[in-house]
C-alpha cells in the first residue's frame, strides 16, 4: 500500500518561474502548477521531463512527473499554457504535448495540472482551491479526477472513529473537482472505485493535518496499473 506524498519542484525550475513571474501584487492570483502525466502511460520514461511556457515565455524548463511549483503570483487575466517535451538545448522548443488557455480571477487561488484525459491524451485542467479558514481540529479535502479512467466514486475513511465520518464523493469525471469537504483531522484511507461499483480499484493511506486544506489529484491509468495520487498541501499556498 502506498503512502501519499508530494514532491517539491526542483529548485532550479522553481527559481526560473519565480524570476519569470511579476512581483506579487495585493490582488494577484496565487497559482500552483502540477505535472501529472506519467510518461509510462505514453510509452515513455515515467519521469517524462517537460518544459512549460506561459504566454510564449519559457517559465518552467525541466519539470518531471509529480513536480509542483507553488505560490506563483500572476495578475488576473488570460494565459496560454504550453507543455512540450524537454529539450535542454532549446528550452520550450521541443515537441508540443498540449496547450490551452486558462483564466485567472483577482485573488483566486488556483491549481493548473497537466494530465491525461479519459481517452489517454494530454490535457490541461485548472481548478480553484478553497483555502478559507477551517474550524479548530478540522481538515479539508477536495479530489480532482485527472486519471485515465471513467467516472469514479471516492471515499476517504477515517482509520479511527466511525465510518459515518467518511468523506464520500460520487460520480467524479475526468477533469472535474469535487466539492471540498471539511472533516476531523487524522489518518484516512482513500478508496477509489468505478462509479456505482463497490469494488475498490485503488487504496491510498493519507494523513490530513488540522488547519490544512488539501487537494488530491488522481493521476495515471487504472488499466495500466499506474494510478496514483498527488497530494497538494495548501498550508503554504496562501489564503483568499
Amino acid at each position: 500500500m502506498k503512502t501519499l506524498s508530494t514532491l517539491a519542484m526542483a529548485a532550479a525550475g522553481f527559481l526560473v518561474l519565480q524570476a519569470w513571474a511579476q512581483p506579487a501584487q495585493a490582488q494577484d492570483a496565487s497559482v500552483q502548477v502540477i505535472h501529472g502525466i506519467n510518461g509510462g502511460d505514453l510509452g515513455l520514461d515515467e519521469a517524462l521531463t517537460v518544459d512549460i511556457s506561459v504566454n510564449g515565455g519559457c517559465a518552467l524548463p525541466g519539470v518531471s512527473f509529480r513536480d509542483i511549483a507553488r505560490n506563483v503570483p500572476l495578475p488576473a487575466g488570460s494565459y496560454e499554457i504550453a507543455v512540450s517535451l524537454a529539450d535542454e538545448g532549446n528550452p520550450c522548443g521541443g515537441l508540443l504535448a498540449v496547450s490551452g488557455r486558462v483564466e485567472l480571477a483577482v485573488f483566486e487561488n488556483a491549481s493548473i495540472i497537466a494530465h491525461l484525459n479519459q481517452g489517454g491524451s494530454p490535457t490541461l485542467t485548472k481548478v480553484t482551491n478553497n483555502v478559507s479558514t477551517l474550524g479548530a481540529h478540522e481538515t479539508r479535502l477536495a479530489v480532482v479526477h485527472a486519471a485515465v479512467a471513467p467516472p469514479v466514486d471516492v471515499q476517504a475513511r477515517p482509520k479511527r472513529g466511525s465510518f459515518r465520518d467518511s468523506i464520500r464523493i460520487d460520480g467524479l469525471a475526468n477533469g472535474e473537482q469535487s466539492f471540498p469537504s471539511d472533516a476531523a483531522a487524522g489518518d484516512y484511507q482513500v478508496r477509489i472505485s468505478p462509479d456505482t461499483s463497490f469494488r475498490s480499484v485503488a487504496k491510498v493511506d493519507v494523513r490530513l493535518d488540522e488547519q490544512v486544506a488539501y487537494t488530491a489529484f488522481a493521476v495515471g491509468s487504472l488499466a495500466n496499473g499506474t494510478f496514483d495520487l498527488i497530494l497538494l498541501d495548501q498550508s503554504t499556498a496562501g489564503g483568499s
